[in-house]
């Protein structure tokens, strides 16, 4: 099956200031997102997230190295139809309503203007009752998930999301988070940035991280976590007091249940420890590092 990207030794070189002086946003990126995939694309402010984007959507031409989207050149039209892209900081005509902007790009498409995937898709996320009304009256996350929205719209096979969170409250967050896994499971290929890791752990197979314009790990998510500490998180319900006893760190409420840290030597040892005290046992799983503290580490030593 071919790659949905390929990136190989990408370099951006730009002048800046009135002398011309030369500056290397991008060196040597190299990486590929294998098909059906989801993967995060993580980074410090100013790392190349973003510069990276503008190559895969054919955007920006690179000074050296080579970008194929969907198998071919990301400028050539054809390809263009095969990917939805959506740039952290959109630019939505403000005197247009959500309706209008998705009959456009509907359009623009070739898609019919009056399709129903148009209602179906403002519904999805969370603006069918505020389609008739002018965007540029919309919040950050409003317009975030508008333009989500936008970049679905023609069904693409390969999803390019550039900070899809910016903007969302909790509540706005779960729902893309609901949707990108939806796409997820039709199929789709998703290459997204952010700055929220916890978006990233929850969503993504894959991660990619970039610093300084260099790719300095790209991998699977469970490899970038590393080893389990040796500790275990337990959830235990119809326990009616906290459940005490050896090993248990940490006991804490959750609704009707209690979530507990457990050193054990085993899962067995774990789940034993947690339902000693009286309890039935829900879920059992090993504790590793935050994948924001691993990213850290990464970086931190890229950087060294």
């Amino acid at each position: 099956m071919t790659a949905a990207v390929e990136v190989s030794g990408l370099d951006k070189v730009v002048a800046v200031g009135f002398w011309g002086r030369r500056r290397q946003l991008l060196d040597s990126v190299s990486f590929t997102v294998a098909a059906q995939h989801t993967v995060g694309f993580v980074g410090v402010n100013g790392a190349g997230k973003s510069t990276t984007l503008k190559h895969l959507i054919g955007g920006s031409r690179p000074t050296r190295g080579t970008v194929r989207v969907c198998g071919a050149d990301p400028r050539a039209p054809t390809v263009r139809k095969r990917f939805g892209y959506m740039p952290e900081q959109p630019w939505l005509p403000p005197t247009l309503t959500p309706r209008e902007m998705m009959r456009l790009h509907a359009t623009l498409s070739g898609m019919s203007p009056s399709s129903p995937r148009i209602d179906a898709l403002l519904d999805a996320v969370g603006l069918a009752e505020r389609a008739t009304e002018r965007v540029g009256t919309f919040s950050k996350g409003m317009q975030t998930r508008l333009t989500l929205a936008l970049a679905l719209l023609p069904e693409p096979e390969l999803l390019i999301l550039d900070e899809p969170m910016s903007g969302l409250d909790p509540v706005g967050r779960q729902l893309v988070r609901r949707i990108l896994r939806e796409q997820a499971q039709q199929g789709r290929t998703i290459l997204f940035s952010s700055h929220v890791l916890s978006d990233v752990e929850a969503l993504c197979s894959d991660v990619i991280v970039i610093n300084a314009g260099k790719i300095v790990y790209s991998g699977s998510a469970s490899a970038a976590l590393g080893e389990a500490t040796g500790g275990w998180t337990v959830r235990v319900g119809s326990a009616t007091t906290a459940p005490q006893g050896e090993g248990i760190r940490e006991a804490r409420r959750e609704g009707d249940t209690w979530l507990l840290s457990v050193n054990a030597a085993t899962g067995e040892e774990a789940a034993r420890r947690g339902t000693a005290t009286g309890g039935t046992l829900l879920s059992l799983e090993p504790e590793r590092p935050s994948l924001e503290d691993r990213l850290l580490e990464i970086i931190g030593m890229s950087s060294s």
